[in-house]
């Protein structure tokens, strides 16, 4: 985890982010002494406190120097009891290295003037010591059975049994019968159900009960979830109770929070019980459905792992639905980590919600970025450029910015609606692309380009950046002012700039001024390859000339069925089709060029040459607007001496009719020659 990761988590340390330390584990040891820091220091608020408490046990024996910090906040009245709790949690979660402190947290269990909230969480730590708890099991066991111990208590004490396992097994039959007698308080008999799920194997023997309990509509309804929670557990032993499970989930007259209890036990069973992936993902999709219950929906698809893969987008769409909590939303995340790690396409999805500054968990979202993107130098790369709070980095290499651009292609993929976050892309974009640092070579063309097209269709005002960035190194800077002025009039045209970008593709070096006749070449040699014969280059050119004159714009395509498929190649896409039904309902098709400046190639031909006709016509057409284009092209084809003549020909007749359009450029491009 780098500095500037870390920089996030001194900013704010929630309990989403603890959470998050614990996978980064000794990679972020090195932080443990920042993290005590946040622990200790009393003008915190306690929430923050509690979130560096978890996190720091969550790093087992690296952190095993403040266990007496947090035993402070859990014997500290001043701090509120939810806080407490949380202290003793953390305390249960370093295991034996904690295990001197048990008496201490027994004793809390023992002493009835401390809040019940807190005992109950004391009996919850002393089941996570595993081992070194088991000569309290007997302690706890009373606890359970006391009638007049406080209700909350006895759970606390069903589910630490329940978390010592194998070790507490003898005294399954205790924990099953309170389960199954209804004079009981139904928060004690809902923490046997989860303690006998977690004894697994050796509790097997309850399942019918257990389920019987959770078919039961009369029985209190958290017990039903309790019950539901425990088959799941039980996984393989219960699969023959998947059916009733199922049932449970798809009846809308069952308690909705039955129902999702119902869900995360399929989600517990996997494979076994997957073919009712869709039935929780229309629970998760179901807008009426309150968002709690549609967070558990999420979470079940999530514990059946690539199974549910196909409902990515949905529980995408959760992530994003701003009319739902942030720690909601948060919860729902939790449900991508156990699917996949997410593609940079579906990261900034989950980092948008980092732009919704009102959210007041807004600066967790690039923790769960971070987290969810698998901690990759992509997902970093993203998170360093995306935070208009941290300065970007001034000094780049050419390999830096290509890496950096390509992760930007990737993640421009999934900005579509995310209007906040992609302004951002773009705008980080074009400071990569103009970095004056990084030397773009001819290469790179096709990525910028890329970027170039979707800026342009997003109508960002920093599409021009990215266009022009890479001119003058695509020049070696050793051209004349006409020349890079002329390769800027090239290249402003996408269509151009998509030409470039296939050459590149196929490894051919572009000629700027070439283009057309290059891409013609290209498909040529395949046509030649494909049909065994020549392309009908003259045949076809004096074919395009009649149309324009004509002002048609389609090909017949009955005349040249093998030039319009060659043209139509993906590799080439010179020319575009249409398909449609006449009034007979019969199929038709026709071509059409798919630029001007491809039909204009076509139409030069008949311009050049030494016959009297192509002489005539540069003439003649001086004056025609539609073949404007053609006297650009014969700017760079004809022999040097040829465009001089016509140079001084488009003068002469600019200065007799005023009209200098084609002329000036006709100039410029000759000038480069």
């Amino acid at each position: 985890m780098d500095s500037y990761v870390l920089g996030t988590i001194r900013a704010r340390v929630s309990f989403y982010e603890a959470k998050v330390l614990s996978n980064f584990g000794q990679a972020a040891a090195k932080y443990i002494p920042d993290i005590a820091n946040i622990l200790n220091d009393e003008k915190l608020d306690s929430d923050v406190r509690l979130s560096a408490a978890e996190a720091l046990s969550n790093f087992g024996q690296a952190a095993v120097k403040y266990i007496p910090d947090i035993l402070n906040i859990l014997k500290d009245e001043k701090i509120a009891n939810g806080n407490r709790l949380s202290a003793a949690e953390a305390l249960g979660n370093f295991g034996q290295a904690a295990a001197k402190y048990i008496p201490d947290i027994l004793n809390f269990l023992n002493d009835e003037k401390v809040d019940s909230i807190v005992r109950a969480n004391a009996g919850k730590a002393l089941g996570n010591f595993g081992q070194a708890g088991t000569k309290y099991i007997p302690d706890i066991l009373n606890f359970l059975n006391d009638k007049k111990v406080d209700s909350t208590v006895r759970a606390s004490a069903a589910e630490a049994l329940g978390n010592f396992g194998q070790a507490a097994a003898k005294y399954i039959p205790d924990i099953a019968n309170i389960l199954k007698d209804e004079k009981v308080d139904s928060i004690v008999r809902v923490s046997a159900g989860k303690a006998l799920g977690n004894f697994g194997q050796a509790a097997t023997k309850y399942i019918p009960d257990i389920a019987n309990i959770l078919k039961d509509e009369k029985v209190d309804l958290y017990v039903r979830l309790s019950a539901a929670e425990a088959l799941g557990n039980f996984g393989q032993a219960a699969t023959k109770y998947v059916p009733d499970i199922a049932n449970i989930l798809k009846d809308e007259k069952v308690d909705l929070y039955v129902r999702l209890s119902a869900a995360e036990a399929l989600g517990n069973f996997g494979q076994a019980a997957a073919k009712y992936i869709p039935d929780i993902a229309n629970i998760l999709n179901d807008e009426k459905v309150d968002s709690i219950v549609r967070v558990s929906a999420a979470k079940a698809l999530g514990n059946f792992g690539q199974a549910a893969a196909k409902y990515i987008p949905d529980i995408v769409n959760i992530l994003n639905d701003e009319k739902l909590d942030s720690y909601v939303r948060l919860d729902v995340a939790e449900a991508l980590e156990n699917i996949t790690k997410l593609e940079l396409k579906e990261v900034v999805l989950i980092l948008n919600n980092f732009y919704k500054r009102d959210d007041s968990g807004y600066l967790n979202w690039r923790f769960l970025t971070y987290f969810l993107g698998g901690g990759t130098e992509e997902v970093k790369t993203l998170l360093k450029w995306l935070d208009a709070s941290q300065a970007t980095p001034d000094k780049l290499t050419h390999d830096e910015g290509v890496k950096i651009l390509n992760v930007f292609l990737e993640a421009w993929k999934g900005t579509k609606g995310l209007e906040r976050l992609r302004s951002e892309l773009a705008k980080q974009i074009s400071e990569v692309a103009v970095n004056k640092n990084v030397l773009w070579k001819l290469q790179d063309i096709s990525l910028l380009q890329s970027h170039f097209s979707n800026l342009k269709k997003a109508n960002s005002t920093h599409a021009n950046a990215v266009q022009s960035a890479y001119l003058t190194e695509v020049l070696n800077n050793q051209q004349s002012q006409e020349e890079l002025d002329a390769v800027r009039r090239i290249l402003s045209n996408p269509m151009d700039l998509t030409v470039v970008a296939l050459m590149l593709s196929q490894g051919k070096e572009p000629n700027l001024f070439c283009l057309q006749e290059q891409q013609y070449n290209l498909m040529a040699a395949e046509y030649q390859q494909e049909w065994k014969q020549d392309f009908p280059l003259k045949r076809v050119s004096a074919a395009v000339y009649q149309m324009r004159l004509e002002d048609k714009q389609a090909l017949p395509g009955d005349e040249f069925h093998q030039v319009v498929k060659s043209l139509e190649d993906d590799k080439y896409k010179m020319v575009v089709s249409r398909q449609w039904q006449d009034e007979k309902s019969e199929a038709k098709k026709e071509w059409y060029f798919r630029h001007d400046k491809i039909m204009d190639f076509f139409l030069v031909q008949n311009f050049l040459g030494e016959s009297d006709a192509a002489e005539g016509l540069l003439v003649d057409r001086m004056g025609d607007p539609r073949f404007r284009g053609v006297y650009f092209l014969l700017a760079t084809l004809l022999e040097i001496d040829a465009a001089k003549e016509l140079r001084e020909k488009l003068i002469q007749y600019a200065a007799d009719t005023k009209d200098n359009t084609v002329s000036n450029t006709f100039v410029q491009l000759l000038r480069t020659r």
